[in-house]
């Protein structure tokens, strides 16, 4: 017997010529959170991809919805390790102060990443490495669309979402 720490899974072999494995799977989820706030065209939505989810060594995939279809929404991915705090800063942070009432920081921006507006939709790809000290982690997504029209800040924001890793 022994314990494959990549794998993170107990190994059982010899006495006959069968190896068996014991490991505890750790389902995916990916939890909406928060309120997003308006643009031109409604407040953007993010939500997983359908039968997408968060596993291990897969291709987590987003959607972000009801964006203005103009080439100058921009939309952006902010992906974040906290949901509580950036920079020493407490999260939410009401971006009113910013010319954006209703509208709130969610998630710690610790990567921002462009994305594509196709027809009002974005689509947000995000692979999942293969290692097993991922597992039962949590990352936190929130989408910003450039958005002249939305407000005085000229942006909106989506809803957040809280993806915990999970091994099938």
């Amino acid at each position: 017997m022994a314990f494959d720490a990549r794998r993170g899974r107990m190994v059982f072999f010899g006495m006959d010529t069968a190896t068996w494995e014991y490991f505890v799977p750790l389902s995916a989820t990916l939890t909406p959170f928060g309120n997003g706030c308006p643009g031109t065209t409604g407040i953007p939505s993010l939500a997983a991809a359908p039968g997408s989810l968060p596993w291990l060594g897969q291709t987590l995939v987003c959607r972000l919805t009801n964006l203005p279809s103009t080439p100058t929404a921009l939309p952006f991915g902010v992906l974040g390790a906290s949901r509580s705090s950036w920079l020493g800063i407490a999260l939410p942070v009401d971006l009113t102060v910013l010319g954006a009432p209703g509208c709130s920081l969610l998630v710690s921006a610790d990567q921002i990443l462009a994305l594509a507006n196709v027809s009002g939709t974005a689509q947000w790809q995000l692979p999942i490495p293969n290692l097993a000290a991922l597992l039962g982690g949590t990352l936190f997504q929130q989408a910003l669309v450039v958005d002249a029209g939305a407000n005085a800040l000229g942006a909106s924001f989506s809803n957040a979402t809280m993806a915990t890793i999970g091994d099938h």
